[in-house]
């Protein structure tokens, strides 16, 4: 294969991949008002906002989102939550877990 037609099939390829990422979905941040955890899910809710799903039991990144929220809780820190592209952050949606937990730096004066 030329080096023309190797540059034409990669740049299709990587247009290809584009299309298909999806951008992740920044619900607003705020403090860790409760934590609940069933056998099946765990469960967040910050302040101004409904309970999220933070993740599923059999998910292996959830008993480090768990603690993660748990220490922001207790130090009164705001945390962010992300989710898939087309998560709306208003609605309760127990099927689509957080993607990622965020801390939020305090400010220092």
């Amino acid at each position: 294969m030329s080096v023309s037609k190797f540059m034409l099939v990669l740049g299709i390829y990587t247009l290809g991949l584009v299309g298909q990422v999806q951008a992740d979905v920044l619900c607003p941040a705020g403090k860790v008002n409760m934590l609940y955890r069933t056998e099946e899910r765990a469960f967040i809710q910050i302040e101004g906002q409904g309970w999220q799903l933070l993740g599923f039991a059999n998910d292996e990144q959830t008993p480090t989102k768990m603690m993660i929220a748990q220490n922001a809780k207790q130090r009164g820190e705001s945390v962010q939550l992300s989710f898939a592209d087309g998560y709306d952050c208003l609605t309760y949606d127990d099927n689509n877990a957080a993607l990622q937990i965020q801390v939020l730096e305090r400010e220092t004066f």
